[in-house]
């Protein structure tokens, strides 16, 4: 059997954070095996923000997702596929 492992990082604030607002900046993804337990792939991209696309400094420090990272990423459509 083999799983997938999604870790997601999203735009947040210090403060007013509202889940409406926040988008994923970054998605990782590993493909475990179950016969052996072992990671067989992996998975790393940024992603753009679109709807509010500066990137808090609380986000950056929580993240350590700099502005410059997401600035050159795909959007979320693209890096999903």
């Amino acid at each position: 059997m083999q799983h997938i492992i999604f870790d997601l990082e999203a735009t947040c604030w210090e403060q007013g954070s509202n889940i409406d607002r926040m988008e994923v900046i970054e998605i990782g993804a590993a493909r475990l095996v179950t016969d052996d337990y072992e990671v067989r792939d992996t998975f790393s991209t940024f992603v753009r923000p679109t709807q509010e696309p500066i990137l808090s400094e609380f986000c950056t420090n929580l993240t350590t997702i700099n502005q410059s990272d997401v600035d050159s990423a795909p959007i979320f459509p693209e890096a999903l596929a």
